[in-house]
């Protein structure tokens, strides 16, 4: 499989100055504790990986970055 479709694109790229570790650490906080379907949630993250293209790689990188964003809101 070609990577050419993540040419310039940097799902991981460090936008708001946060590192990676602490945007995982609050996912999984929020999955184990908040998700209300923790099947599909892990299905949809799962598929993603296997699966990858520039469109689920930008929608992991927003799922991480609103669950961020979310969970230090409270």
């Amino acid at each position: 499989m070609s990577d050419d479709y993540l040419k310039g694109f940097d799902p991981l790229e460090d936008k708001e100055n946060v590192n990676l570790e602490d945007k995982v650490e609050k996912y999984v906080n929020w999955f184990i504790y908040e998700c209300s379907d923790q099947h599909d949630e892990l299905f949809w993250l799962i598929d993603s990986a296997i699966n990858p293209t520039k469109e689920t790689a930008e929608n992991v990188s927003d799922v991480m970055n609103d669950t961020y964003n979310i969970m230090n809101e409270r």
